[in-house]
């Protein structure tokens, strides 16, 4: 009997199969974000500078771990934002450096006037800054709520992941940060919301409220503690190379969406893709006969019902026609 998988891989191939539409939702380093409701616009906060913003070689590459496809729009971070993408500068880049121990860089982040961030329970937005584990980097956050001509005063907190891939191409390893963040805690009401960001560095003579090491920032020092480096660090002060952070993407925290059994992508629907991830060994269990038997029983379930099976057009059928007989002929020759 000629083999099942390799019928239905000639039936995905050739676009016999539905493929429902893949999501915005993604999740990395800990946090959940939707690509569409990030900030629109990313500027320089004058008088002060960006490092060397206008022709640094940007090395850092943003890859999230998606829930819903491998559709993460790259334009979306900040480094792409900032100046865009340039041949032979920034090619699969992402990041920004803001400054380091000697001066103060600062990135406004902002969505055109109109409200970016709810304040919802948690955490409501999320900060990723390339670094390396054990190597965060001390930078500083202040949000200007919806309608309000000033920001909040800043606040430093501790990184809570950090998260470390090998990309499909090239030979850079992608690794950020990420810093969740409560609109609560810089003093906004339950449901209030914010149209604007600003990013900086911290600098050495910079000092926070708690004795923990990390709170509100009482810029340029006097009273307060040093800020910590936190779990992600050492737990001590930062040493002269920590006050260099790259700013890489800041998200809009969403709620993880709920994944069915066997739906191996996340995209709500079990079918023809999710078969695909499981052979690229993207189930929970890669390779396993037991994945894939689950994702046999639920098949056709999710938000779309039942796969619909279209009409094939002439072309899809004459390519099924010459894969079929390929398979016909290798079990043929199976079974001789």
């Amino acid at each position: 009997m000629p083999n099942s998988k390799l019928i239905l891989s000639c039936m995905l191939a050739c676009g016999l199969l539905v493929s429902s539409a893949r999501g915005d939702v993604f999740t990395l380093a800990g946090f959940t974000f939707d690509d569409t409701l990030g900030p629109t616009t990313v500027v320089p906060v004058p008088p002060t500078r960006i490092f060397d913003y206008d022709s640094f070689a940007f090395s850092a590459q943003f890859i999230p771990v998606s829930l819903a496809g491998n559709d993460f729009d790259i334009n979306n971070t900040v480094g792409i934002q900032l100046i865009g993408s340039q041949i032979g500068q920034n090619v699969g880049g992402t990041s920004v450096p803001l400054g380091d121990n000697f001066f103060r860089g600062a990135l406004e982040l902002n969505w055109g006037g109109s409200p970016g961030v709810t304040n919802n329970e948690g955490d409501d937005f999320v900060v990723y800054e390339n670094g390396s584990p054990n190597g965060p980097e001390a930078y500083m956050i202040a949000v200007r709520e919806t309608g309000a001509e000033d920001f909040t005063g800043f606040r430093y907190e501790f990184a809570d992941d950090v998260v470390q891939r090998l990309p499909s191409a090239g030979t850079d390893i992608a690794q950020v940060l990420s810093t969740g963040f409560d609109l609560t805690d810089f003093g906004l009401a339950d449901g209030a919301t914010i149209d604007a960001i600003i990013a900086s560095n911290l600098r050495p003579v910079d000092r926070v409220d708690d004795a923990v090491g990390q709170g509100n920032v009482i810029v340029g020092g006097g009273s307060g503690f040093d800020p910590l480096t936190g779990p992600q660090g050492n737990g001590g002060t930062y040493d002269s190379n920590g006050f260099d952070p790259d700013l890489t993407y800041i998200g809009v925290i969403v709620e993880p969406p709920t994944v069915d059994p066997g739906d191996f992508d996340a995209d709500g629907d079990v079918d023809g893709d999710d078969f695909l991830a499981w052979q690229r060994g993207e189930s929970p269990n890669p390779l396993d006969a037991a994945d894939l038997s689950e994702w046999q029983t639920n098949y056709g379930n999710g938000s779309l019902g039942a796969v619909a099976v279209p009409e094939p057009t002439p072309i899809a059928l004459t390519v099924f026609g010459v894969c079929l007989a390929g398979v016909l002929s290798r079990s043929r020759v199976a079974n001789w």
